[in-house]
């Protein structure tokens, strides 16, 4: 009995520390790139051809402009996500994002969050006048292991500059159960064999 307990004690644990990773994704460094957070890995490509992955990083009054964006090559190439251009966030679980934080928004600019799952939202606005960040809601696109970021207009000139409130997606409780059942009928087994 005390071995059951256990066991259920130590399943009740693990499942508590799945879903315990949250945190909070900032690039503003050339060189911080892919990085690895409470197990987590959150990692960038550029999905179209012609297209890389671009770090700007910048300091002072300009400090907006950090981020990761797109090189696509050419004398024009801002570094940033612009119109055409695609930013794919991998991640290596299943995730949900509370919101992205883009650099370098301006009134007329418009991008599309897509994930994995084809669940996307357009954004066209700037809620936040007079600043050069803007932060989207990114909750309501649910579950994802990756989530592209692409420019719609001429004048879309954006950055992601942050990931806010990143959480692993627990397993679900079917998967626990199945999981303790399972132990409980070996454990059944094993003692049946150690009788004989």
């Amino acid at each position: 009995m005390k071995k059951t307990m256990l066991v259920a004690a130590a399943v009740l644990g693990f499942s508590q520390a799945a879903s315990a990773a949250t945190f909070t994704y900032e690039n503003n460094s050339a060189a911080a790139g892919a990085q690895t957070i409470d197990g987590i890995t959150v990692s960038f490509t550029a999905p179209k051809s012609g297209q890389n992955v671009a770090y700007v990083a910048r300091t002072g009054i300009l400090e907006p402009e950090s981020g990761v964006g797109i090189d696509s090559g050419g004398f024009l190439s801002s570094n940033a996500i612009g119109n055409g251009e695609q930013l794919r966030i991998n991640f290596s679980t299943l995730v949900t994002v509370d919101s992205v934080r883009l650099g370098q928004w301006q009134v007329s600019e418009s991008v599309t969050f897509t994930t994995d799952k084809g669940n996307s939202l357009t954004w066209n606005t700037e809620s936040a006048a007079f600043s050069s960040y803007e932060t989207v809601g990114t909750a309501g696109l649910g579950n994802m292991l990756y989530l592209d970021i692409t420019g719609n207009t001429g004048t879309t000139f954006a950055t992601l500059n942050r990931l806010n409130n990143v959480s692993a997606v627990p397993l679900p409780a079917a998967a626990w159960l199945f999981g303790s059942a399972l132990l409980g009928l070996v454990t059944v087994a094993r003692r049946k064999t150690a009788r004989q």
